[in-house]
């Protein structure tokens, strides 16, 4: 493990996100930028987009060139590492910075288990129960299912695994499973029908998303389909509930600060 990085009066993070073609998510990112710079007084805080969305991540650097910063921790906004992370991302830093060779530039890792991600995944569970569920259904019977992006990473699904499996022990539950919305198997249609012929009195639908945007609402409205296709008798036996995407949260912003702050990539 890399030691603490001390910022330099002429440091910066660039914050990278995604990219969408939502509204939404592009100022729920912005917003949680703006709590880190809250957060990161001593270094300057650029947001930028890989893709979908601008300002891009060259624009983002060119600003930061132009007030004379000379270090550099990008920041991917990822839940996992994968293509974006291992190609694309550094693939854009090294041909943003290519007419800056002195700038110092750094990547970390996406964010996985980290601590208050698992903490935040935790509260959006439990704000769901509060707001949605019977006060008589344990969590023995209770079912979790994690929906996440999917990607060509082969190590998608243990990823996500690993992640449910430690989200587990802050909110017990029967069990857990993980389905993804595409690349990824099992699918989330596959995975939403394989819960509703499952004897738990609750199905917690809980999308693994940072922000807003397509692939979130495209969850919500298959679990929706899978709901209505159900059996009246199976509807009154069997409790769903679909909680909130992680979304913008002062605990998101401490999972990036605290990225910042192991400064090297792993």
């Amino acid at each position: 493990m890399s030691s603490p990085v001390s910022p330099s009066p002429r440091s910066a993070l660039l914050l990278i996100g995604h990219g969408t073609r939502d509204p939404a998510g592009v100022q729920e990112f912005l917003k949680v930028s703006r709590m880190v710079a809250e957060l990161e007084t001593e270094r300057l805080v650029e947001p930028c987009f890989l893709e979908l969305a601008e300002p891009s991540i060259e624009a983002a650097v060119e600003v930061l060139l132009k007030q004379e910063v000379q270090e550099i921790t990008a920041i991917p906004l990822l839940l996992f590492a994968a293509g974006h992370a291992k190609e694309d991302i550094p693939e854009a830093l090294m041909e943003a910075t290519k007419s800056s060779p002195e700038l110092q530039v750094r990547q970390t890792s996406p964010f996985f288990t980290h601590p208050k991600l698992l903490e935040l995944s935790a509260l959006r569970y439990r704000e769901a129960l509060e707001r949605k569920g019977k006060a008589d259904i344990s969590p023995e019977a209770t079912l979790i299912v994690f929906i996440g992006r999917g990607s060509k990473d082969p190590l998608a699904y243990d990823n996500m695994v690993a992640f449910a499996k430690a989200r587990r022990e802050l909110t017990p539950a029967g069990e857990i499973e993980v389905g993804f919305v595409a690349l990824t198997e099992p699918k989330l249609a596959a995975t939403l029908e394989w819960a509703a012929t499952t004897n738990f009195r609750r199905v917690v639908v809980q999308p693994h998303f940072l922000f807003p945007g397509l692939l979130p609402i495209r969850v919500i409205e298959e679990t929706e389909a899978i709901i209505a296709s159900l059996p009246a008798s199976i509807r009154e036996q069997q409790e769903w509930i679909v909680t909130e995407i992680l979304g913008a949260h002062p605990l998101l912003a401490e999972v990036i600060v605290g990225k910042a702050r192991e400064g090297v990539r792993n």
